[in-house]
């Protein structure tokens, strides 16, 4: 009898690994981790938690709850995972509203992943710092970000989003938002 295949295929994205040194995970212990959750062939790409992986499990939240844990409980790191699967991700890399009439430099592009829908109210209260150059769009639970002074230079990072919108936030290079996309595509599985 052949394995049975995975019916949904994720991506993971895990905040603050991997990054200056701290909170340092391998990815072969990141992947250990997934397949110690009988998560089917986990697939990282680059060196600050992201990972492909196919599951019969359909609930995204509770996914990110049970990676977290298993992160917690194998490694000892309390850490944010922000989950999108297959449709989600390929609708985040199509409709990049800074690619589209306006032609931004795409390497001066990233998108902000939220953990959970924030509050209408904390959306219609977000506003740049003033005097920066930065631009953000907010689309349901990704924010498209524009630093056309580049990431580093920006105030438009993790912490500014998760400050005022109340919920756990990754962000991602438009490379890297490109490449997950692409890993999804070929992992198999159905179309979520």
């Amino acid at each position: 009898m052949s394995p049975r295949r995975a019916s949904h295929t994720y991506v993971s994205m895990i905040r603050g690994i991997n990054v200056g040194g701290h909170k340092r995970l391998s990815m072969q212990q990141l992947r250990d981790v997934y397949e110690s959750l009988s998560f089917e062939d986990p697939k990282s790409y680059v060196q600050s938690g992201n990972v492909v992986f196919g599951t019969h499990r359909s609930d995204p939240a509770r996914l990110a709850l049970l990676i977290r844990a298993e992160i917690e409980k194998s490694i000892g790191y309390s850490v944010a995972v922000v989950i999108r699967n297959r449709k989600e991700i390929q609708k985040v890399a199509e409709n990049n509203p800074f690619l589209g009439k306006r032609r931004v430099d795409p390497t001066k592009c990233h998108v902000t992943f939220l953990a959970q829908s924030p509050k209408a109210s904390d959306v219609r209260a977000l506003h740049a710092p003033p005097g920066s150059s930065d631009e953000f769009i907010v689309t349901g639970e990704d924010i498209y970000v524009h630093c056309p002074d580049g990431y580093s230079r920006t105030k438009l990072h993790n912490n500014f989003f998760e400050k005022k919108l109340g919920v756990a936030a990754t962000s991602r290079t438009w490379k890297t938002v490109l490449a997950l996309r692409d890993l999804a595509q070929a992992h198999g599985g159905t179309a979520s």
